[in-house]
């Protein structure tokens, strides 16, 4: 009998994908009962040295069987203590299952959906060393007059898209995908559609997909590439947020024609308010902010409007909803969620009115419209300023720990020379 693999997949503070494997559980009650130690000191931000025995769960119905591979995939949990009845207090999941809670004493339950939008390329290899930095990427496809040139195996890209649709509908009952599709970007993107579920499910779902594709893909040849920009001169990836709030049944942000409910407009209004501290975790990457710039399509000024995807947040037409564009899949899908949702609810608690809809075109006329943070660093500075909606559910001390192992995270990232600089700079090399 083959031994069963269980691969248990969580995230650090950071939003770092870490996977620890089990070796066994060959019958239910065995599955039932995993649970691994782990050194808590080489997750980001989780334990000291001193005092750093943690344990990573598997969430039982998150797990996925993996047939390329033969193992199973599960959304993981840590622990303080083998039995896992104490749930860190860090733990990503934990915040978000306690946000939800947060919500619901407040009369709210919410339902999220998600767009996860990401490249697939041929081939990828990086190395990043003291004398030797290289990025090789082999895209399946080249833009040639609004042609697409056939170099993956003679077909287009509709043959590559066939393959994430049957990794995805493989695993569908899992995801709760509702959409494929290409996107703009040249080099081969593609979206992804999840939902409408419960937010912990949600970010499940992301994390799950992310490790999914990565593994079913690279059966077939394939890498796909989730970063927020990936290329140059082509289009960012997303990670949409599309939220709808519900009291006794009822959806609260269902649109009459183009009237947008008072609650939804409170929601917008929490989202904006705290939109340059909230894209320290929604955005949480320096490669975050290579996708917020102007000409690609990315949410770049502080705005909303009623069908209008040139704004930050959009409220479908006839959607019931409220899409928030700017995050990217480098955040923590716990961490980000739940941000969300608290920003959102701190508008509606304080009654904060977003102003009228945008009806124009933001990148051709701005107007004095403010910007989104430009930079990492200042998202975190924001963040440090602006997180009392936070504080229901985010702690003093894991705002802080945050706070501090972004600020290394990026100044060790800026201190790394890369080719352009090469560029820019031709007249000294």
């Amino acid at each position: 009998m083959r031994v069963k693999v269980h691969r248990i997949v969580f995230t650090d503070l950071l939003g770092v994908h870490r996977e620890v494997v089990h070796i066994g559980a060959n019958n239910k009650y065995e599955q039932l009962n995993i649970v691994i130690g782990v050194d808590g000191s080489s997750i980001y931000g989780f334990s000291r040295v001193e005092k750093s025995d943690v344990f990573v769960k598997p969430v039982q119905d998150s797990c996925i069987s993996i047939r390329e591979d033969e193992s199973n995939l599960c959304a993981g949990v840590i622990c303080l203590d083998p039995d896992c009845l104490e749930i860190h207090r860090f733990d990503p999941r934990r915040v978000l299952e306690n946000t939800m809670d947060h919500i619901k004493k407040h009369g709210y339950e919410a339902l999220l959906g998600v767009e996860l939008e990401f490249y697939v390329v041929k081939d990828l290899d990086v190395s990043v060393e003291k004398t030797q930095q290289e990025l090789y990427i082999e895209a399946i496809s080249q833009s040639s007059g609004g042609e697409v040139v056939k170099t993956y195996a003679g077909s287009t890209l509709d043959h590559v898209k066939e393959e994430v649709v049957d990794v995805l509908l493989e695993y569908s009952g899992c995801f709760s995908i509702s959409k494929v599709h290409r996107e703009n970007g040249r080099l081969g993107q593609f979206e992804a559609a999840f939902g409408p579920m419960n937010p912990v499910k949600v970010a499940d779902s992301v994390l799950l997909a992310v490790n999914t594709l990565k593994r079913a893909l690279r059966y077939r040849g394939l890498k796909p590439i989730f970063l927020p920009k990936p290329f140059l001169q082509d289009y960012g990836s997303g990670l949409h947020v599309h939220v709808s709030l519900w009291s006794k049944g009822v959806n609260l942000f269902e649109m009459r024609g183009r009237n947008v409910p008072e609650e939804a407009l409170y929601f917008i209004g929490g989202l904006l308010e705290h939109a340059s501290s909230l894209s320290a975790l929604t955005n949480p990457s320096i490669n975050s902010y290579r996708r917020l710039v102007e000409g690609f399509e990315a949410p770049v000024y502080l705005s909303w409007g009623i069908a209008n995807r040139t704004t930050m947040i959009r409220v479908p037409l006839g959607g019931n909803r409220v899409e928030v564009r700017n995050p990217d899949a480098s955040m923590n899908p716990y961490l980000g969620l739940a941000a969300i949702l608290l920003a959102g609810l701190d508008g509606l608690k304080k009654k904060i009115n977003p102003g009228d809809p945008i009806e124009y075109n933001v990148y051709r006329n701005n107007g004095k419209l403010a910007k989104l943070p430009r930079s990492l660093e200042e998202a975190l500075d924001h963040l440090e300023n602006d997180n009392d909606y936070l504080k229901p559910i985010f702690t003093k001390e894991l705002l802080e720990t945050y706070i501090e192992l972004k600020r290394e995270e990026a100044k060790k990232a800026r201190s790394i020379p890369t080719p352009i600089d090469y560029v820019l700079l031709s007249h000294l090399s």
